[in-house]
């Protein structure tokens, strides 16, 4: 969890920042996405696009994963001077995007394999304008997953009328992801975390 991206955001020089979450497999889940994390690091510090970085990791994991295990990804590209981000979705969750002044909606995305499925698959890669003010916030499915004791799951429907209503009383990124982190404990309690709970919250300055 990361709730100051954006002060690194509007301090950093660079054109570009890159940011992704992703989750695993529940068996041995940390297994897949350590081992694919070199990867995508190391194709985008050639200069890929975001479907060129996906479809290289994935060739590379596909060719030898044994134990059929995957790797959820969403890769986004950003240019910090144009607002401009490039971004593909394999197999995760949506983002929840929000244009300024609008409510949070589904980032929509045309569905891509997660990594490891198999070998040679198309990354579809879309685009995303932002201005000045917009916010993007990822997670991993153990949020939305969560359950209580009774069973109730936290839904994708209640995650994004909860953060609708938390940003209008925080203006802090660390006041909303504190706030939903809260939120998300209050509503386990006494059933304790099955899977990871990962949120990256971004603002846009322009």
């Amino acid at each position: 969890m990361d709730p100051s991206w954006d002060e690194r955001m509007r301090r950093k020089r660079s054109p570009r920042v890159k940011g992704f979450a992703a989750s695993e497999s529940p068996n041995r889940r940390w297994s897949m996405g350590v081992i694919a994390m070199p990867h995508i690091k190391n194709y985008a510090k050639l200069g890929y696009s975001p479907s060129r970085i996906l479809a290289e990791t994935n060739n590379r994991l596909a060719g030898q994963n044994r134990g059929a295990l995957t790797v959820s990804v969403f890769l986004g590209i950003l240019n910090l001077r144009t607002g401009l981000m490039e971004y593909v979705n394999g197999g995760h969750e949506e983002p929840l995007w929000k244009a300024s002044g609008q409510d949070f909606t589904p980032l929509k995305s045309r569905p891509c394999f997660a990594l490891a499925s198999m070998e040679n698959v198309p990354y579809w890669q879309q685009e995303l304008q932002l201005v000045q003010g917009d916010m993007l916030f990822l997670y991993t499915g153990g949020v939305v997953r969560a359950e209580d004791i009774k069973g109730n799951v936290y839904t994708e429907t209640y995650l994004k009328q909860y953060l609708d209503e938390l940003v209008k009383r925080e203006i802090s990124l660390k006041g909303i992801v504190d706030g939903l982190q809260n939120d998300l404990e209050r509503f386990s309690e006494g059933r304790g975390q099955e899977l990871d709970r990962t949120m990256v919250l971004l603002r846009y300055y322009g």
